[in-house]
Parts: C-alpha cells; structure tokens; sequence
C-alpha cells in the first residue's frame, strides 16, 4: 500500500467582477420632418441618446391648430414603412399651429443598427411627416 493519499484543497473561487454597464458616449442629431399626405405639416424631430435613455423632442409647424396629434418612432423607412417600435408623447397643437413635445426612452426599445424613422400622425392614424433616423447611429 502507498503513503496515505493528502486531500487536496480547492482553492475557493472568487466573486466575479460586476461588470459596469455599457456606457455610451452621448450622440446627438437632429432631422428634417418632411410632410406626407399634403399634410403641411413640417418641423424637426431632434434625439440626444445617453447609455440608457434616448430623448427625443419634435417640433412642428403648418399642424391643425388644436389637434393632439400622436407620434412614434417606427421600424423600416419612411418610403417602406413598418411596425412601430415606440410611442413617443402626444403633441398639442396651439391655434397657430406650432407644437413641440419631448418624450424620454429606454435606450433597448430602439432597434440598434435596424433602419426606423420618426412619424406624426393624424388624430385619425394618417401620417402626415416623417423623418428617417440614420443608421448605423440609430439611437
């Protein structure tokens, strides 16, 4: 018979590192909201992306005074359109027919790297402009 077997110890495992999370560096753009539908509706949607939030505020001009009109940002293009991906904030429109309005997001309800565009509807769901979000900053 050999010499007793030694037990061996397991050297205990260490707590992983928390890994911090990804942190973005600031991107902000702005764009031209072209009317549809000969809507006269114009403005700018601008976004300013942190590492987890994207806020994005759009103004108006030629919208029907007094009318709320509903806003999202869509999957696709504003030539293909598609599946919207999320709602931004209702805009009010005074009775001279400028709005503005700013919604704040989760940075992970935008598609990253995916085509989408800003759209403003009719309270009755036609669009009547749009902007595409360049990729691949996306937001």
């Amino acid at each position: 018979m050999g010499a007793p077997e030694e037990a061996m110890e397991t050297p205990a495992e260490e707590p992983m590192e928390e890994v911090p999370m990804e942190t973005r560096a600031p991107v902000q753009f702005t764009l031209m909201l072209e009317e549809m539908n000969a809507s006269g509706v114009t403005g700018t949607a601008s976004a300013e992306t942190q590492a987890q939030s994207v806020t994005v505020g759009i103004e108006l001009a030629g919208a029907p005074a007094g009318e709320e009109l509903p806003a999202h940002i869509h999957q696709g293009t504003c030539a293909s359109g598609g599946p919207m991906v999320a709602p931004l904030s209702s805009i009010q429109v005074s009775d001279e027919g400028d709005a503005s309005g700013t919604t704040t997001l989760d940075i992970g309800q935008i598609p990253e790297g995916e085509s989408t565009f800003v759209q403003v509807h009719a309270p009755d769901g036609q669009p009547v402009a749009c902007a595409d979000i360049p990729t691949p900053t996306g937001m």
